[in-house]
């Protein structure tokens, strides 16, 4: 009777990340639609802003990930 309430840690595991994986999808959807965006405005402006340091760590950190 227990054995049907234990979870192995492999399976608790395989869960946590999973769910990690569908929010950090879902993070990077909202982020790729705020840049859509960007740059929808500025196909429609002609004007490219420049993008600073901080915002270049964080675009390149997500491409590593």
């Amino acid at each position: 009777m227990w054995g049907f309430y234990l979870i192995s840690k492999k399976e608790l595991h395989a869960a946590k990340k999973e769910k990690t994986a569908q929010i950090n999808g879902r993070h990077l959807k909202e982020l790729l639609k705020k840049f859509k965006e960007r740059y929808r405005i500025e196909k429609e402006i002609g004007v490219r802003h420049q993008i600073d340091e901080t915002t270049q760590m964080f675009i390149q950190k997500i491409l590593n990930v």
